[in-house]
């Protein structure tokens, strides 16, 4: 009888750290699911419409390019396609 008792601990201790995984795995998707939102908000003048790239340089110091060199310098988008041109 003590191998089945040993056997069960063993087994009851997995599960708990199975469950402790998946909890953990849940809190990293969700963080990771908030830092791309984040990572996804650009800095858009509401004038002229272009963008602060900040890639290289400390946020906030970056220069203003067109959309259109933005899309190509950070993406493998087709800038017509994203822009709405033929």
């Amino acid at each position: 009888m003590p191998k089945i008792d040993r056997a069960i601990t063993i087994a009851m201790a997995l599960h708990q750290n199975l469950m402790e995984v998946r909890r953990l795995n849940t809190n990293l998707q969700k963080a990771l699911d908030e830092i791309k939102i984040l990572k996804g908000v650009l800095p858009i003048c509401c004038y002229c419409g272009e963008i602060r790239d900040n890639t290289e340089v400390e946020p906030g110091k970056g220069p203003w390019i067109r959309m259109d060199e933005y899309i190509n310098k950070r993406t493998s988008a087709d800038e017509k396609s994203v822009l709405g041109g033929s």
